[in-house]
């Protein structure tokens, strides 16, 4: 690419994920469903869904990028709200999520080795509701971190090598893993650990995993383009990854492995965790245990036993008595949310009152407090 008579190397060209790719790639009757490019993205809360606007500086975890006038965000928010409820089942993760696509996401996000991706660093992922189901599927992008390239950044220390795919664990570093799509469906004692091994297993026969294969399309590039590759002017956002086809690096080096080195190391440690796939799958799984609290001015806003709420036929629920005007949210703390007037049930007859911040603020009397998990609506009664 040539600009103002500057030579600035050779450029690809990367299709932007929007409604025209979605409409090469899905049936008419899924389209029109929202999508999201999201980083930053655990689907623990919805505590950064919104519109990106650069000059305002604002920014999202979930970027909205289609519907951007008539969405509420609401299949995403049932996504987030019902794979945090604490109830989830296997049939109510088959509703929110698309198990096909999820598993072939996760299987090949493992063999391709990104350390920045949703399993590792929760980013560099598009999200899209599938129109006819309100199914999630998972698009991937921005994977430039990949397959032995550990220049400058190897938080596993081995280039992502040795990574088990069942592990409850993040990068191989002894991070705990927060995604609940990856802790209901493929780690140890999720509900589709033997279906996502099979899926390892058929990427793993694919032909274009082969060194030769890569080297044959490496070679292929660099004969067209290698005359033309380097820019005439040093270009500031360029970190200077090298790679050869013939070099290759010692683990924890922080310097690029060669793809057959990488592909060798990566293939040669599959199988000793297919070997444990029976002791994977009967793992009992670790049931999630949701606190929410009231907090109040009343209690400092902070945690305290005696305001827990406890559940009841899937609510959370709590009685506050008070002689004098109080003000409260409902809060959960594994996540850091904040549930006040904003979701207030809109049949609410109880008279209340609003802080700038949405608390709720109650005249003196006594209250029963219902919280829904899933919907995250607050439905107050006085008493």
């Amino acid at each position: 690419m040539d600009w103002s008579g500057v030579h600035l190397g050779v450029y690809t060209v990367g299709e932007p994920v929007d409604e025209v790719f979605l409409a090469k790639r899905l049936p008419a009757n899924e389209l029109g469903g929202d999508l999201y490019k999201c980083g930053g993205a655990d689907f623990t809360n919805t505590n950064s869904i919104g519109i990106e606007n650069e000059d305002k500086g604002q920014f999202y975890s979930y970027d909205l990028k289609s519907n951007k006038k008539t969405s509420q965000h609401t299949a995403l928010k049932g996504l987030i709200n019902g794979l945090n409820a604490g109830n989830v089942t296997k049939e109510r993760f088959a509703q929110l999520v698309d198990v096909d696509n999820f598993l072939s996401y996760a299987a090949v996000s493992w063999f391709v080795g990104n350390p920045d991706d949703l399993r590792n660093n929760y980013n560099n992922f598009y999200l899209y509701f599938l129109k006819s189901s309100g199914k999630a599927i998972i698009i991937p992008y921005d994977c430039d971190r990949c397959l032995g390239v550990a220049v400058h950044w190897d938080p596993s220390g081995h280039a992502l090598t040795r990574d088990d795919p069942f592990s409850a664990y993040r990068n191989d570093t002894g991070d705990a893993q927060r995604n609940p799509m990856y802790l209901y469906s493929v780690v140890a004692g999720g509900w589709y650990v033997r279906e996502f091994a099979k899926v390892l297993e058929r990427v793993d026969r694919d032909p274009l995993l082969s060194a030769n294969t890569f080297a044959q399309r490496f070679q292929t590039a660099q004969r067209h383009y290698a005359s033309s590759v380097k820019p005439s002017k040093s270009l500031g956002n360029l970190w200077g990854l090298p790679f050869d086809l013939a070099k290759t690096a010692p683990l924890g080096s922080g310097q690029n492995l060669s793809y057959r080195d990488f592909m060798s190391r990566k293939l040669g440690s599959l199988q000793s965790f297919l070997n444990k796939v029976d002791q994977y799958a009967s793992s009992t799984p670790q049931k999630k245990e949701i606190k929410y609290y009231i907090r109040g001015n009343f209690n400092d806003w902070t945690d305290r036993e005696e305001y827990r709420m406890t559940e009841k036929d899937g609510m959370m629920t709590f009685r506050l008595k008070f002689s004098e005007q109080f003000r409260f949210k409902v809060y959960r703390p594994d996540t850091g949310a904040w549930y006040g007037t904003e979701v207030l049930s809109p049949d609410t007859t109880v008279p209340y009152d609003s802080s700038g911040n949405t608390s709720i603020i109650l005249q003196p009397g006594t209250y029963d407090v219902t919280f829904d998990p899933v919907t995250c609506v607050i439905h107050l009664k006085k008493v």
